[in-house]
């Protein structure tokens, strides 16, 4: 009979153990290069796949409150902006029209012509020419005019309602045209007929006149449109006495001299 050994020996591979490769002799324990717990990073913001991930939405910040707030606020804003320009506009333009029609209007120059000789119990009468020295005719002209007879350091009314006096209507007067005469007479009113006719000189006057105790004062306003419609005025005052080469002061005439200025 054999001998049999006490023992057996495996004289084959060693048994594998669990974890362990068996291409691994040395028990080395492979692991991942990637660290498994730390987080990964994109620095070409791309997924794990290779794909790029959408851009990020720009988010309204919080401290700047809702943003209809702020539409709505800019809106009113440019909407008073639109508003006072259009009012700054709407101003030069009013301020350059009325510039034209200032620069063309019309205006109408009053003078007197009377005659320095009266006579004896007869009417007193002067002519008023009306000339327009503008750039545009005047249309709707109405002038009223008063010759008042007066002895030194009296004054004139410088009225028109209950005063006999000389009313005219024109209809146009072009630039530069011939003058529109209109005829004033010295007038009256007489109580008993209720009517006004011309005052006659008395023999005192006719003298006093002559002497340069009594002179006549005619005085007139006149009324007119123009081609803009606007309405315009004029006034005029003038001594007539009757010695020449006198000089007389009469500050209420020369102020009442006077024109609009539209």
């Amino acid at each position: 009979m054999g001998h049999k050994h006490g023992g057996q020996h495996n004289h084959g591979n060693p048994k594998q153990q669990t974890g362990d490769s068996p291409t691994n002799p040395l028990h080395v324990k492979l692991i991942s290069g990637e660290n498994e717990g730390a987080p990964k990073t994109d620095s070409h913001n791309e997924t794990g796949d290779g794909k790029k991930e959408p851009p990020k939405k720009w988010r309204w910040p919080r401290w700047m409150g809702a943003p209809d707030w702020w539409i709505a606020g800019a809106t009113i804003v440019l909407a008073v902006f639109a508003f006072a320009s259009f009012l700054l506009l709407l101003k030069q333009l009013n301020d350059a029209r009325e510039f034209f029609a200032r620069d063309q209007r019309p205006w109408i120059v009053p003078t007197v012509q009377m005659t320095e000789r009266v006579f004896e119990q007869q009417p007193v009468t002067g002519f008023i020419n009306l000339s327009n020295s503008g750039k545009t005719p005047a249309a709707k002209i109405h002038g009223e005019f008063v010759i008042e007879g007066l002895k030194i350091g009296e004054s004139p009314r410088f009225k028109y309602e209950d005063v006999s006096r000389t009313i005219d209507y024109t209809g146009i007067i072009y630039p530069n045209a011939a003058p529109e005469k209109i005829q004033a007479t010295w007038l009256r009113f007489v109580p008993e007929t209720k009517k006004v006719e011309p005052n006659l000189l008395t023999h005192d006057q006719a003298q006093d006149f002559v002497q340069g105790k009594f002179f006549f004062i005619v005085y007139g306003r006149i009324t007119y449109d123009d081609t803009f419609r606007t309405h315009h005025w004029a006034q005029l005052c003038e001594v007539v006495h009757g010695v020449p080469n006198r000089a007389y002061s009469y500050p209420e005439c020369t102020k009442y001299n006077d024109a609009d200025d539209n």
